[in-house]
């Protein structure tokens, strides 16, 4: 396990380096250039130039990293000088948070890299979820820095103001210079990522001071900066009645300090503070994250995930039908989807909505989607139902 691990580890310090691929589109010609993952900021960029780089997508966007020339990017060159010499060169991303997701279509320059990129981005999705609240946080305001900056890495304080409607803040000029300064030690009407972070913090807390959090926080830490185990146990008890025997736990897996892995290890207030509003709080029980139902009853007794008209990517009456969308939604845990089959050119079936103008695509297609995608989230064949409408002319 731990040498998979390295290994895996290893791979993704290649690929922050970054490496030579070839970057295919539907829309434009093939182009050269550096595809690399950022980190600290969890997004893949891509590079033609040293002076031109594009931020693709965040890694938590992507839902699927498929091995092999499966996008219409890559059938677009298909029959053309520019098409990839070797398949198992190839791999495609697929991302987004709308429905109809986006593709990145790339050709490696070898096998190993190709294998790389697949690997890499596989263990980084899969380590996502378990990320601390406050490294995404960190995250997204060091991506939010980054767009900012100037040449010498820093922010002015107009830069900041633009920024403050993201978080939802609103404040007077006056009161915001204040801040500013508060954090520019240099007094140069620049500061940098550190002080940009403090910054936030000031504001964070200045906003709390007249909330009903401020109050939970006055029960909560008797010094005003630490939430100690028996603080903590008692909060869980008496505010959110959970068991007080996983505290300790909690602390150590949300915090992730090696100089607070102890017996009775304890939050920071800004820690817990961020622990609250944090997915690790979430009111959600995750034993349900398994299926503790009786599974012995009718089909009709269950309420099923189902999608109608489900080669659709928009509207019912003039949008694209793509066997993509069969690929996203079984992903997505869907169990009950629906073709509409009509007669096609040569006897071929194609699917699609009938009389309206929604384009069409081939019934073969959609059955081979079908196969490759139904059985990625779950393997019993008894959670998959498939609505066959075929219409005769």
């Amino acid at each position: 396990m731990l040498e998979t691990e390295i290994k895996e580890e290893l791979v993704v310090q290649r690929l922050e380096k970054g490496t030579a691929v070839k970057r295919y589109s539907y829309r434009h010609r093939p182009e050269e250039g550096t595809l690399r993952i950022r980190r600290e900021t969890h997004h893949i960029i891509w590079t033609v130039s040293q002076n031109t780089s594009e931020i693709i997508t965040s890694l938590a966007d992507i839902k699927e990293v498929r091995a092999g020339q499966g996008s219409r990017d890559f059938k677009k060159w298909s029959d053309t000088k520019e098409a990839p010499k070797h398949e198992n060169t190839c791999f495609v991303i697929y991302y987004g948070k709308e429905f109809k997701l986006r593709s990145l279509s790339i050709a490696a320059l070898g096998e190993s890299e190709c294998k790389d990129w697949i690997l890499g981005l596989e263990h980084l999705r899969k380590e996502y979820p378990d990320v601390p609240y406050i490294i995404r946080l960190e995250r997204f305001l060091r991506t939010e820095f980054y767009n900012m900056e100037n040449r010498e890495n820093k922010i002015t304080m107009r830069d900041v103001k633009n920024f403050l409607p993201k978080i939802h803040y609103r404040t007077t000029n006056p009161r915001l210079r204040l801040l500013f300064d508060s954090v520019d030690d240099q007094r140069r009407g620049e500061i940098g990522f550190d002080q940009f972070l403090e910054l936030i913090k000031k504001i964070t807390w200045e906003e709390q001071e007249d909330s009903e959090l401020w109050e939970l926080l006055k029960d909560c830490s008797m010094d005003g900066r630490h939430v100690s185990l028996l603080e903590f146990q008692h909060f869980l008890v008496d505010k959110q009645h959970e068991e007080e025997h996983n505290a300790g736990s909690i602390i150590k897996d949300f915090v992730q300090d090696p100089q607070r892995n102890v017996e009775e290890p304890y939050f920071y207030v800004e820690e817990f503070v961020q622990y609250l509003y944090s997915k690790s709080n979430e009111v959600w029980d995750r034993r349900n994250n398994h299926v503790i139902q009786d599974m012995s009853q009718p089909l009709s007794n269950y309420w099923i995930a189902s999608s109608h008209n489900t080669y659709l990517t928009g509207d019912q009456l003039q949008s694209v039908s793509s066997p993509e969308a069969y690929a996203r939604v079984l992903r997505m845990g869907c169990r009950c989807i629906e073709l509409d089959c009509w007669d096609g050119h040569e006897d071929n079936p194609v699917v699609y909505h009938g009389h309206t103008f929604t384009s069409k695509i081939q019934f073969a297609d959609v059955i081979e989607t079908i196969r490759d995608h139904a059985f990625v989230t779950s393997r019993s064949e008894r959670e998959r139902v498939t609505i066959l409408e075929v219409v005769y002319l």
